[in-house]
């Protein structure tokens, strides 16, 4: 349970880099606003599985 959580925490970060990295980059930055919320999603799902 204790590596979910570990793993939960690494994709939120992830999530919250790539969204600002995506936003200050511009238009061409959409693809990483996307792929940051993926990994935010796959992080909840993670961290709440871990409960």
């Amino acid at each position: 349970m204790q590596n979910r959580r570990i793993v939960s925490y690494a994709l939120f970060a992830l999530a919250i880099l790539l969204v600002i990295i995506g936003i200050l980059v511009g238009d061409q930055g959409m693809n990483l606003v996307l792929l940051g919320l993926v990994f935010l999603v796959a992080g909840l799902i993670f961290y709440r599985r871990g409960k």
